[in-house]
Formats: C-alpha cells, sequence, structure tokens
C-alpha cells in the first residue's frame, strides 16, 4: 500500500513580508498543488519547509504571479555567481574576462539552460500558456524566482552561505560548462562592463560613410551602416561597415570588446565626428 508524505510548512515570525505581485488565485493561471511543490522542491535538491518559502514558490512558478520574485531572483542569481568568482580568485582576473564569465551564466540562456538541467521544464505548467519562443523567456524568468523562493526559504539573509553551498551543488558543474563558452554578445557584454564600473551605458553613434550606400543618401548601393561605441570614459572604438544598423552597432561592440575590454588595457581606435 503506497503511502503519502506531508510536508508541513513552519512559520518564521521574524521573516519580512514576502514581496510578490500576485497570487495564483487571483491571476487565475495554473496552479499548483501541494505535492507539485513537493515534486519541484525535489528536483532542486531541497524540501521547502517555511510558508513564507512555500508560498513564493507557488508564485514563483505561476506565470503571471511572478514579477516581482523573477526580479528579486535575478539579484540573488548576480550575488551567487558574483561571490562564486570572488571565491576562485576574482582578484587576479581582469573586468573584462569577469563581465564575460558573468554574462555568460546570467543570461537567458544560461536560465534555460538551468530550469533543463534541473529537470524543471517537465513539471512546469506553462506549456498551454505561452508557445514558441516565448517559452524560453517564461523559464528563464521563472528560474530566477524559483532561486529567489529558495533564497526566502533558506532564511534570506541570514541563509546566503547555505544557499551559496547548496547553488554550488545542484548547479556547480553547468555553470562551470556555460563560462567555458565562447560569447559573441558583444552589446551586451560592453553594456554589463560600462555598467558595473563607470554607472552608465556607452553611447554609440554612426558615422557617414561617403560613396558608401547609406539608406538616407537615396543611394542604390547595397545599404551600409557605421558605428562607433563610445565608453562613458571617453574612450571610442570604430566597427566595420554592416548592412544594418544592429550588425554595424554589433561590430563596434566586437571591436571595443576586443581591442580593449577582454585585455582591460588602453588600446583604442578613436575617430572624431
Amino acid at each position: 500500500m503506497a503511502t503519502t508524505t506531508t510536508t508541513t510548512a513552519t512559520t518564521n515570525e521574524d521573516a519580512p513580508p514576502r514581496i510578490t505581485t500576485g497570487t495564483p488565485e487571483t491571476v487565475g493561471r495554473a496552479v499548483y498543488s501541494e505535492a507539485d511543490l513537493d515534486r519541484i522542491g525535489d528536483l532542486l535538491g531541497h524540501r521547502f519547509t517555511t510558508v513564507a518559502g512555500r508560498e513564493t514558490l507557488r508564485c514563483a512558478v505561476t506565470p503571471g504571479a511572478y514579477e516581482a520574485e523573477e526580479y528579486c531572483g535575478d539579484a540573488v542569481l548576480q550575488f551567487l555567481v558574483t561571490a562564486r568568482q570572488a571565491r576562485r580568485g576574482a582578484a587576479h582576473r581582469t573586468p573584462g574576462e569577469l563581465t564575460r564569465e558573468r554574462m555568460a551564466v546570467v543570461d537567458k540562456g544560461a536560465c534555460v539552460e538551468y530550469v533543463k538541467r534541473l529537470g524543471l521544464d517537465a513539471v512546469l505548467k506553462t506549456g498551454a500558456l505561452v508557445a514558441g519562443s516565448g517559452l524560453n523567456k517564461v523559464h528563464s524568468d521563472i528560474f530566477e524566482a524559483v532561486l529567489y523562493a529558495l533564497y526566502v526559504d533558506f532564511g534570506e539573509y541570514a541563509g546566503m552561505e547555505r544557499l551559496a553551498a547548496h547553488f554550488e551543488r545542484i548547479l556547480g558543474q553547468t555553470v562551470d560548462a556555460l563560462a567555458a563558452k565562447p560569447d559573441t554578445n558583444y552589446m551586451a557584454m560592453v553594456q554589463t562592463w560600462a555598467q558595473a564600473r563607470f554607472h552608465e551605458l556607452p553611447k554609440y553613434i554612426q558615422v557617414p560613410i561617403e560613396d558608401g550606400g547609406d539608406k538616407t543618401s537615396g543611394s542604390s548601393a547595397i545599404p551600409a551602416f557605421l558605428f562607433q561605441v563610445v565608453l562613458p570614459d571617453g574612450d571610442a572604438y570604430l566597427g566595420t561597415p554592416e548592412k544594418s544598423v544592429a550588425k554595424a552597432k554589433r561590430a563596434a561592440a566586437q571591436c571595443a570588446w576586443t581591442a580593449r575590454l577582454s585585455k582591460n588595457e588602453p588600446n583604442q581606435l578613436r575617430i572624431d565626428v
């Protein structure tokens, strides 16, 4: 005869109010039972035992109810990854290297990979609500929201050390594998570097091309666009002519990353416009 295990959640009177933008009941979307939450906890390698933790988890996996949890979870993920870098000798690496690595393990693609690695995609009730490429975005958001639920259940600030150790156990190898992959999202890496170092965004400025067939010139030649990216400290890097604005901006970002940021050196190609 099969037995049923029931999880009894404990209260934490000292815990601050849980941050949330809604509940499954008010949103009216997929609702998870207590058994569903236990199954998700098993996949995460953690049994949620506090009322705040279980209710945060319930909202975290419910599309339409997890916006605040996802926002907080993003901060938790950034902290865990940065702390992990610090433990592994960040002081002996360049800001460019650290930025590239962090971008590779906290972006949407990485979060989707974590969902698959943990097997959460098999139990999340999102298939009937989201279709196509939008599913990856939802899974990415849910992972960050679930990470916040773990943070709450581990005791928030008091449990960060234990949460970091748990994160390492369940996803450490996956993080290492993603960090080892080459990254080509140069615009995102340049932006992250600029914000981390100067708290400002880089600027992309279009450069006129003589006889280049710019769309604004009325030429019948193949359209060509050329951009330079200007970093907050004034350094500017010129890209290569491309057939679209997006590609031209990416080319400028790649130039900046290759010439300076990846090496953390002041090499530059500056032009005046």
